[in-house]
């Protein structure tokens, strides 16, 4: 499992090739996990959580801080 950072998730949603971003080579290796705060900071800027669904969608874990 790795806990994933904001920065890694806005690293896929500026990447203009998806599959080639750090959170997708990151999902096929590992299980991915993103902590509360950083879910908090997505749902605060709806325009950016539309963008990462599809990858939350996966096997993703949210952990308390």
């Amino acid at each position: 499992m790795i806990l994933v950072d904001t920065d890694v998730l806005i690293d896929y949603k500026r990447a203009k090739a998806k599959e080639q971003s750090w959170l997708v080579n990151l999902s096929g290796q590992y299980e991915i996990a993103v902590s509360v705060i950083t879910a908090f900071e997505l749902l605060r800027e709806q325009n950016q959580a539309e963008d990462l669904e599809p990858v939350l969608k996966r096997q993703v874990l949210f952990l308390p801080s």
